[in-house]
């Protein structure tokens, strides 16, 4: 009897040990492409590369590396294929739709999840220091199309909603306000609907509102008042526990939330659009997770 268990005692650790098949997947790690680039005021020469590289649980990841005077500034990774072929992919380019001598880098990923795909867009731009987000949208079902034309750059793909036979296409398109310091959203049918459905940047010059920056003030000054009243209610239903780790995801989201905008009081200047749209969309993602509950901590 002793002899059949530590028999099957080996075959469960070897089985523990062994790669699942179906997650292997030929990967090897080589570099795509090497592109010239100017991204900061970094010395010596400046380059994006671009790597391939296994991924986890049978992922091939698409690395974008910033590269200057040989060391490494920054990485982003998107998933070029996964276990099921075809069904991520993923784009580098190289862009200069913010005027000045530095090069911005686009990230476009898209991968699938629940019944359908979902797509993402970034901009990174050297800032404060460092390659940091300046243009976002996401948490758009199925693919999104994008084109730049004439320093306007378009997205575009289907506005889902709740009932998905309602939903419809969309579109919408920013330029860079220099006087903002960040992107300015022009007029088109529902396009301030499709760009906050985006998590983009949603301000519109002239529309009776304001200036963009007292417009962006003005919606950072709400977003955070209904933040903090959300955090109030969920500390006064909070246990002991809760409340503990209710306080360290909050901690942990201004760590984030810093990393990402930089000081609080600095994004909140006149200039420092991108600073301040990057405030907004923070503190509307940590509305949202705490719009859930105490569950989705």
């Amino acid at each position: 009897m002793r002899r059949k268990f530590l028999h099957f005692a080996g075959l469960l650790l070897l089985s523990l040990c062994t790669p699942l098949p179906s997650l292997a997947i030929d990967c090897p790690q080589r570099i795509l492409s090497q592109t010239p680039a100017h991204f900061g005021p970094w010395p010596g020469p400046q380059f994006l590369r671009i790597v391939q590289k296994p991924g986890s649980y049978g992922t091939c990841d698409a690395v974008a590396e910033v590269v200057a005077g040989g060391e490494l500034q920054a990485t982003y990774t998107e998933t070029a294929q996964n276990s099921i072929p075809g069904t991520a992919a993923y784009d580098f380019k190289l862009l200069h739709l913010i005027p000045g001598p530095n090069d911005q880098l686009a990230t476009y990923g898209w991968s699938t999840g629940g019944d359908s795909g979902s797509s993402s867009y970034a901009i990174y731009g050297y800032r404060d220091g460092a390659m940091r987000r300046v243009f976002s949208a996401s948490e758009m079902d199925g693919t999104l199309s994008v084109q730049i034309r004439d320093g306007v750059l378009t997205l575009a793909g289907f506005r889902s909603t709740k009932c998905m036979a309602c939903g419809y296409s969309a579109s919408a398109s920013w330029r860079w306000n220099r006087e903002f310091g960040g992107w300015e959203l022009l007029p088109g049918p529902k396009a301030e609907d499709f760009a906050r459905y985006l998590n983009a940047p949603d301000l519109l010059e002239n529309n009776g509102k304001g200036n963009l920056h007292d417009q962006a003030l003005q919606e950072y000054n709400e977003v955070t008042r209904q933040l903090t009243e959300r955090y109030d209610a969920l500390m006064h239903q909070a246990n002991l526990a809760q409340k503990q780790k209710l306080r360290s995801s909050e901690i942990q989201w201004i760590i984030e939330k810093r990393k990402h905008c930089g000081e609080s009081q600095e994004a909140l200047k006149p200039g420092q659009g991108i600073s301040l749209q990057c405030l907004i969309s923070q503190t509307r993602n940590r509305l949202m997770v705490l719009s859930s509950g105490l569950n989705g901590l």
